[in-house]
């Protein structure tokens, strides 16, 4: 007897407690889940917007909690392969670009067709077509949420008082040693000594050697054709980067600056210029608050030419395949994606490039008006889409290259012994 009042007494409260969970939060869909987001947002003012956004959603959704696991861009990509590896949970992935279509071919992601209203986040024709491109696939498995760019940021005051106009052509700049170098002053200047910058110079300058032809011919290089037409702009692009530190075009010691240092170098007039990317910006205001400076767009090796910076889609949002809840995943990435967000981030000054339609950026500001005019001349960075191990090939054989410890030529007959050697290993390529 005691037995059955006890029974009778367990259904009670577990039929008690069953209603409180479903009841709570109103009876609203999402009541009760606890996703996971992993992101490498870890800090900065993009860290600060998502933690607001995550919040916002939370309290709009009663019952539902998001969790944040952040790491820095460098190592996220580790960060991440050990939590799938552990079968920790996740349900949002922000991922960026260099490896999305690395987490698509290993099946990390799922698709969002069918998942995501993708009428609540449009995005420009460009941002999706390079969705496509990354990820190969027919089906989409990522939102874009935010596009880079790079362009030639400049001294404005060296440039006003030594009357020095904005260079086109790399043949200008060249010129620029004249003017600059009775005042002690070096054209450029960049972080040398962390060898993930050259690739930098490098896109821009490919992309020029093959006559805007530079995703062809890469793709071409990657699928395995070696012939001459291919191989060339390599070795000349190479040749090219490493000219500009012979003749001068650098600063002597780039090779041994970091970031910091390079940084200092430019904000304190000694070099007139810094090629780098769109969020170059939040460096110069941390580190450099009162330095004076603009943006001009990449220069071209001849008239005629289109210049071509390099950048592309930064991040995609994504959900994880074996997401406990990927419907309420889904109506988070239609949240944070929604024009009425995104124009929330560039209202806060964050974002430097539009690709949402609706979205209606601040331009007033003079920076940001030169990156919204050059987003859409933006290609593909090269080093997105090459295997790990060919990216820091090129990162070394760039390095080798300008410190002369290696011809061009010796340098992609290395990258291409590389290549067939990871081919008869199985690896696929891009």
């Amino acid at each position: 007897m005691k037995k059955m009042v006890c029974f009778s007494l367990c259904l009670v409260m577990l039929f008690f407690t069953a209603s409180i969970v479903f009841a709570g939060g109103g009876g609203q869909r999402g009541s009760g889940q606890n996703l996971v987001l992993y992101t490498e947002f870890s800090e900065g003012e993009d860290d600060a917007f998502l933690r607001r956004v995550v919040q916002n959603f939370e309290r709009q959704n009663s019952g539902v909690s998001i969790e944040i696991m952040s790491s820095e861009s460098q190592s996220f990509d580790t960060f991440f392969k050990t939590a799938v590896a552990g079968n920790e949970q996740i349900d949002i992935a922000q991922i960026n670009i260099q490896f999305y279509r690395d987490y698509v071919t290993r099946g990390f992601l799922r698709p969002l067709d069918g998942l995501v209203d993708f009428s609540k986040v449009p995005r420009i024709q460009t941002a999706w077509d390079q969705e496509r491109y990354f990820s190969r696939q027919n089906q989409r498995f990522g939102v874009p949420m935010r596009m880079d760019s790079s362009g030639f940021y400049y001294n404005t005051e060296i440039f006003r008082r030594l009357g020095i106009e904005i260079p086109r052509t790399w043949n200008d700049i060249f010129a620029m040693r004249e003017k600059l170098a009775p005042a002690g002053i070096f054209p450029m200047v960049y972080a040398g000594a962390e060898p993930w910058w050259n690739p930098m110079h490098f896109n821009i300058i490919f992309y020029q050697m093959t006559g805007n032809r530079g995703l062809e011919i890469n793709d071409r290089f990657m699928a395995g054709d070696f012939s001459p037409e291919v191989i060339r702009p390599y070795i000349d692009t190479l040749q090219f980067f490493a000219d500009l530190d012979a003749n001068g075009i650098f600063i002597p010691g780039t090779q041994g600056m970091d970031h910091p240092s390079a940084m200092t170098v430019f904000s304190t007039g000694r070099a007139a210029m810094y090629y780098m990317g769109s969020w170059y910006q939040e460096s110069l205001a941390a580190g450099a608050p009162n330095f004076q400076y603009g943006v001009f767009p990449v220069p071209v090796l001849e008239q005629g030419l289109r210049s071509e910076p390099a950048g592309s889609i930064a991040v995609m949002f994504s959900i994880y395949r074996d997401s406990r809840h990927p419907e309420m995943a889904a109506r988070f990435i239609e949240y944070y994606g929604s024009p009425a967000i995104q124009q929330e981030r560039f209202n806060s000054g964050i974002a430097a490039i539009n690709i949402i339609p609706g979205v209606v950026p601040d331009l007033s500001d003079p920076i940001k008006a030169a990156f919204d005019q050059i987003g859409p001349s933006t290609c593909i960075w090269l080093d997105a889409i090459w295997e790990p191990e060919i990216i820091t090939a090129f990162q070394q054989g760039c390095q080798a290259a300008i410190l002369r410890q290696r011809t061009p030529t010796q340098i992609m007959d290395d990258i291409i012994a590389q290549y067939r050697q990871l081919r008869a290993q199985g690896r696929t390529f891009f």
